[in-house]
């Protein structure tokens, strides 16, 4: 693949799942291996200053006869007429240092500028005039800090290793930094650059259990593919021409996705503040944008919760009128809404709903753990639930599981299937309310709740409100002073909701499920589009970075 190629691919790239942070590391892979611009046949002929000042002195003997450079190798292949040059070979190895900070006079208002690695935390400029603080004359010679030149290319050597800028005046430092002064300047730019692409590298030879360091031992033994110096100059521009169209597409990408999320938002709302006897026909509308408009998981996410949201409050499914019986007549239409009716928590409940409280539609059970010094009570197969299980709204299995005899001598109790499983207690609390329907027998440990119902026949629907009233019940979780979270039982099961007939319990639920499985839907199309992209990203990447160098040594044999 051409450097054209690798451009005409650019904005597919940028797509990718993480792809502009992806597409900003490979043009620095690219630019190092000599990949993204071609070479000019009359640079390789001659070295030109920059590599007879780079390399002066390191002239050794190989099979080439005396006088010749000794090739070193690298890691990877590099274009012909490319040195690979150990650090101090183009440059040299600057540490830095701190004056004794008791000493006012060391510092000063305005004297010498003076650079930490903080001063380059979320700095994005390539260029550094000065940190936070300064330098007096005085600070400077009693201190192993020492003066670099404009041009010099700061290394932050330690907390953390890796960030890098170029002083534009003469500057100092301290000891975090292993900064490189090099014997031609007009190599610092490519020098900055290439030590961006290879911070990781040296990161991982670094040495330190506190904090890591890399020292100047480890820097000199740092190597890196030096181009001639016209090169150098082609690849800077290209790299800061490619690094400046992905904050372009950076910029856009955000522009998009705050478009997008606030269409979200306001087809999302529409739906929830429509009336509630048109709600349903405002679904079906928003629905056909969904596919459009639903382009991440959080997005995805967000319909989920509207859904839940809508079931709960009688807007997803038209309701039905109500003969003199009690019975459902046929389709409410036309003629004035209903007025609806609030329940004692201040809720709004639709008209022919009935307000109830959570712990009125069933018996409250709570669980246990056998001893575990006890190994007869967990070789059972009877499903033991934790908070750990509680990953799915349809239970029939649990990671533990405890024996029969576990029921008459532990304080576990049995609680038959088709029950409500609900947690009370754990750091899940934090930022989701978790809670199922066992399909068969089960126990549950002593951070969770059952609520065995009186009538089974509301349990789908009565899931279904916790799920949809999860935010109220979050509300009500307690957090103490270690930061545990905790329900409070009478407070969880003193929770009124509004109870449907059950017809349109059964109507609520079905179109639920429907919605949900177009959720499903909409995200395994996001996963494939992205793995799709991911895949295509990572081969064209692996064809730029492992195919031959853009060079013409073949053209000129």
């Amino acid at each position: 693949m051409t450097p054209d190629t690798f451009i005409q691919n650019f904005d597919l790239l940028a797509e990718a799942p993480g792809g502009l942070p992806k597409l900003r590391e490979l043009i620095l892979q690219l630019a190092v291996r000599g990949k993204l611009v071609p070479q000019k046949e009359g640079e390789i002929h001659h070295e030109g200053p920059a590599f007879a000042k780079a390399t002066a002195g390191k002239h050794e003997e190989h099979e080439g006869g005396k006088g010749k450079k000794k090739a070193v190798d690298g890691p990877y292949a590099i274009p012909w007429g490319w040195r690979w040059l150990h650090l101090p070979d183009i440059g040299r190895i600057v540490g830095g240092g701190t004056p004794r900070s008791s000493n006012p006079a060391f510092f000063a208002e305005e004297g010498i500028p003076w650079l930490t690695p903080a001063d380059l935390y979320g700095y994005s400029s390539k260029y550094i005039s000065r940190g936070r603080r300064d330098l007096s004359e005085e600070g400077l010679r009693n201190s192993s800090a020492q003066l670099l030149p404009k041009g010099a290319v700061l290394f932050s050597s330690r907390a953390p290793i890796g960030y890098v800028a170029i002083a534009a005046e003469p500057l100092a430092t301290n000891q975090g930094f292993k900064s490189v002064v090099p014997h031609d300047m007009a190599m610092s730019e490519f020098i900055y650059w290439y030590l961006k692409s290879a911070g990781d590298e040296i990161d991982r030879n670094a040495s330190g259990t506190t904090f890591r360091e890399i020292s100047g031992k480890g820097m000199s033994k740092v190597l890196v593919p030096l181009p001639p110096l016209p090169e150098q100059k082609r690849i800077v521009a290209k790299v800061e021409e490619l690094m400046k169209r992905c904050d372009e597409l950076e910029a856009r990408q955000t522009e998009r996705n705050e478009s997008r999320t606030a269409l979200t938002a306001s087809c999302l709302h529409a739906v929830t503040t429509a009336p509630r006897k048109t709600a349903a026909p405002h679904i079906d509308r928003a629905l056909q944008n969904f596919p459009i408009i639903i382009d991440t998981p959080e997005s995805v996410a967000e319909l989920r919760k509207t859904i839940l949201q809508l079931a709960v409050q009688g807007r997803l499914v038209p309701q039905k009128k109500m003969n003199r019986e009690g019975h459902e007549e046929h389709e409410a239409e036309g003629g004035r809404e209903k007025a609806s009716k609030k329940n004692a928590n201040g809720l709004q409940i639709p008209f022919g709903w009935r307000s109830v409280q959570l712990g009125a539609l069933g018996k409250i059970l709570g669980g246990g753990t056998p001893s575990k010094m006890r190994a007869d009570l967990w070789c059972g197969d009877l499903p033991w639930v934790s908070p750990k299980d509680m990953k799915v709204p349809h239970l029939d299995d649990s990671a533990d599981h405890v024996s029969t005899k576990a029921l008459s001598e532990s304080a576990v109790r049995l609680i038959p299937s088709r029950s409500l499983l609900v947690v009370v207690r754990g750091m899940i609390l934090a930022h989701t309310f978790p809670a199922a329907i066992n399909a068969v027998d089960v126990t549950i440990n002593q951070d969770m709740k059952a609520l065995v119902p009186h009538d089974p026949t509301v349990m789908d629907f009565l899931l279904l409100a916790c799920r949809g009233h999860a935010e109220r019940i979050l509300s009500l979780v307690e957090r103490s002073s270690h930061g545990t979270c905790k329900l409070n039982t009478d407070k969880l099961f003193g929770l009124s909701i509004g109870l449907p007939p059950l017809a349109e319990q059964k109507r609520i639920v079905a179109r639920v499920d429907e919605l949900m499985s177009l959720c499903d839907e909409l995200e395994a199309k996001l996963t494939q589009s992205r793995e799709d992209a991911d895949t295509l990203a990572a081969a064209v990447v692996h064809h730029l970075c492992n195919g031959r160098a853009v060079g013409m040594q073949e053209r000129m044999s």
